[in-house]
């Protein structure tokens, strides 16, 4: 073949090459590419390509295309490859001592490949490699760098425009869990019963895509036991009964958020395909990611909310703070409802609390006087807890002097002259507090050796455990001494205060407890007036409208009696 032939042919294939090159979307496709037409064009015996690695500091091979099947990785300063490198030039060695050139290679062609690769052509032809088809290959070459260029920016937008789309979903996501929330909160104040109450938040969460499956349990004897679930995986859930409660690694979520009450999430539940029965049987259902919250209000646990997605990485913080969000509201509720029940309850229980140490000022002040207290009222407003008390047996000045060097109460006053009932304002929340915001009466406090027991009264439900476990343990050295039902009672007494207004209650209560209905008078309307905020005025109609309400209904059962 003349010269001028060979040179359109090598030109020709250059041609097409180009436009391979040019028509190759991924960086790897490119390096094939220009490996494969630099043995095309050249007729040389191989072509490897090497890419700089930072975290080894070397210039490694990684695609090879010839009869050099195993090249090896080049360390810094070694030899003309890594000049080259280093230089971003191209050099042409041939066989010596000097240029490391093995004596079966005739020519060893080294280009540098932008800033992080080198091309190595190796001939063992000796008619190879002449200064026109060094050309060819440097032009290649150029146009294989303008094409990795071309090819980087489009990945560099597509990954852009894949995060912009994720972040789009993200927050559509949020925007609906938040639109759920927002709703959510407006039905749960029409809401009477738990079993209502679990099912809608199933079912309301379950309307987002992405939530696949959504389920909701009670803790109690060391399992998480489902009450409500939505989404149709039922099966599953079945399939891993009981779920345990447990701090063990890779174990369920629900379980682990049980015991540490902390959020568990598992944003990828395949990277743990491995470590147990439940990941592959989530997998097999198309369950790809899991958080499990515990739902409490008042150190008190009402439940494990659990979500399983239809996708990995669902849970990010913001989708996190949301959801912590509707738990907490969850959990209000929760304690609503069961408030309400309380208050309607025939049945209650008396829990006696043991306490080692007077560690409140209450109980500090409970602890001096001495005796046996009875405990007629706590009420927390603002800052300020006000109890009313009595103590046949104390010392009135003992009383006051108490109250005096205890620190956190601000005052412990006589309700009237002679009498042996008081009001202890303290500045701090404590056992008693902590009884009374839970729903629980406090009747006594006795002195018992070198301790305290409060005696108290709680409506008997299902929560009632859970509630009072969760007072001692906020509470330093107290503990649960008895828990006793008591004997059934009748719906009398509350239908008794049914048709009074909370403010007719209160005025009834304060009179009560300022001796305004004793005899001779210990206060006047007058005193319990300027207690309460309200006019004399307004408070002479409210106990006025509350004693009418209370003897008709009392001369009514009466009459029904006899």
């Amino acid at each position: 073949m003349s010269v001028q032939r060979q040179q359109a042919k090598s030109l020709a294939e250059l041609h097409n090459a180009s436009q391979d090159l040019v028509e190759a979307q991924e960086r790897e496709e490119v390096f094939d590419r220009l490996l494969d037409a630099a043995i095309t064009i050249t007729g040389v015996d191989s072509a490897t390509l090497f890419q700089f690695e930072e975290t080894e500091n070397t210039l490694l091979p990684t695609n090879s295309f010839g009869r050099e099947t195993s090249p090896v990785a080049i360390e810094p300063g070694q030899g003309p490859r890594w000049k080259a490198f280093a230089d971003q030039a191209t050099r042409v060695l041939e066989p010596g001592p000097k240029t490391h050139v093995r004596d079966d290679v005739s020519t060893l062609l080294i280009l540098s490949l932008g800033d992080r690769c080198v091309l190595q052509c190796v001939s063992e032809k000796p008619e190879a490699l002449d200064e026109q088809q060094r050309e060819l290959v440097e032009t290649l070459v150029a146009m294989a760098e303008a094409v990795l260029n071309r090819t980087t920016r489009e990945q560099q937008l597509r990954r852009r425009e894949a995060q912009l789309q994720s972040q789009s979903a993200v927050a559509d996501r949020l925007e609906r869990v938040n639109g759920i929330i927002r709703r959510l909160s407006r039905e749960f104040v029409n809401i009477r019963t738990r079993e209502a109450l679990d099912t809608t938040v199933c079912e309301s969460l379950c309307d987002v895509d992405e939530f696949e499956f959504v389920w909701f349990g009670m803790v109690g004897n060391g399992v998480v036991k489902p009450v409500a679930t939505s989404g149709g995986h039922s099966d599953y859930l079945e399939a891993q009964a009981p779920v345990e409660t447990t701090r063990r690694e890779k174990s369920l979520p629900a379980g682990r958020a049980a015991v540490t009450e902390d959020i568990v999430i598992i944003e990828k539940i395949a990277d743990e395909i491995h470590d147990g029965e439940w990941q592959t049987k989530a997998l097999a259902q198309s369950l790809l990611s899991v958080i499990s919250i515990p739902v409490k209000h008042n150190g008190v646990r009402y439940g494990i909310l659990t979500l399983y997605a239809n996708q990995a990485n669902t849970f990010g913080e913001n989708m996190k703070t949301a959801l912590q969000e509707l738990a907490d509201i969850v959990a209000c509720a929760c304690y609503r409802i069961e408030q309400e029940r309380a208050s309607r309850y025939d049945r209650e229980r008396r829990v006696d609390f043991t306490v080692k140490a007077a560690q409140t000022p209450l109980l500090s002040v409970a602890e001096k006087i001495g005796s046996n207290i009875s405990v007629l009222s706590v009420k927390r407003t603002h800052l300020t807890t006000t109890a009313y008390i009595e103590s046949p047996d104390a010392n009135p000045s003992d009383c006051v002097s108490a109250g005096k060097t205890t620190a956190g109460i601000d005052a412990v006053q006589s309700t009237g002259p002679d009498t042996y009932r008081y009001r202890v304002e303290a500045d701090e929340v404590g056992l008693v507090e902590m009884i009374t915001e839970c729903g629980g009466i406090v009747e006594s406090i006795a002195t018992i050796e070198d301790r305290l027991q409060v005696q108290t009264r709680f409506p008997d439900t299902d929560a009632t455990d859970s509630i009072c476990t969760a007072i001692s343990d906020k509470c330093d050295g107290v503990t649960i001494a008895h828990a006793r039902p008591t004997a059934d009672s009748t719906h009398y007494t509350e239908e008794l205060f049914d048709e009074l207004s909370d403010r007719q209650y209160e005025a009834l209560q304060m009179a009560f407890q300022y001796g305004y209905f004793s005899w001779p008078k210990q206060s006047t309307g007058e005193d319990v007036a300027e207690e309460m905020g309200v006019a004399p005025s307004t408070f002479t109609e409210h106990v006025r409208r509350a004693e009418s309400a209370l003897l008709t209904k009392l001369l009514a059962y009466e009459a029904r009696s006899r």
